[in-house]
């Protein structure tokens, strides 16, 4: 019976034990988390009078999965151009209607398939919830100008890096230039209207 209460005793204590354990590492992430969006913030915004954090709250988005998927379209944008580049000068030094017709269908078909990955990118992936993150509004202050700012945070556990984005989609994409990756997928646009019209204009 001794036996039996003191190994009860011991099973109670090594519970208690590992609440406790949990407790702290739980509380001792958020701190790591919240000292390091700190330290990014204070690296950011270095020389700004001040940075004060009103707020980190758990949230989901897409982070991580953002920046890489515009990083990807960035490349694919490029490829697709110089593949149209190549056909297209294929297309000039060809007699065959036919065979222009041809070409004409695959420089279409490689801009279609750009612009839609493209509209996917922006339609559909800023409602994207995939990730864990922290949603942080801050203020930074400027010549005695204070901005106001929310910006979601991931923390890669891979790499223990962090990685932040605008709150705002459109935000986002203007601080990684989209508007120049948009140009850049339409620049064959006037080129394949007019290939267009001169392979099936009717007479």
């Amino acid at each position: 019976m001794k036996n039996l209460v003191k190994n009860q005793k011991i099973k109670v204590m090594r519970n208690v034990v590992y609440v406790l354990f949990l407790v702290f590492n739980i509380a001792s992430c958020g701190d790591g988390i919240d000292r390091k969006i700190k330290n990014d913030l204070n690296k950011r915004f270095e020389g700004a009078d001040k940075i004060e954090i009103a707020n980190i709250e758990a949230d989901s988005s897409y982070v991580y999965g953002a920046i890489n998927s515009e990083f990807s379209i960035r490349l694919f944008v490029s490829q697709s151009n110089l593949d149209i580049t190549r056909l297209y000068l294929e297309y000039e030094g060809e007699k065959s209607k036919n065979k222009r017709i041809l070409i004409y269908n695959k420089m279409d078909s490689i801009y279609n398939s750009t612009l839609a990955t493209m509209v996917e990118f922006e339609d559909r992936i800023k409602y994207s919830k995939a990730e864990k993150v922290h949603r942080v509004t801050y203020t930074v202050t400027v010549s005695e100008k204070d901005y106001n700012r929310s910006d979601y945070y991931y923390f890669n556990q891979n790499n223990g890096e962090l990685y932040h984005r605008d709150v705002e989609w459109g935000y986002f994409l203007s601080e990684l230039d989209w508007e120049k990756t948009i140009d850049k997928a339409f620049m064959y646009r006037k080129e394949l209207s007019s290939a267009k019209y001169e392979l099936f204009r009717k007479y």
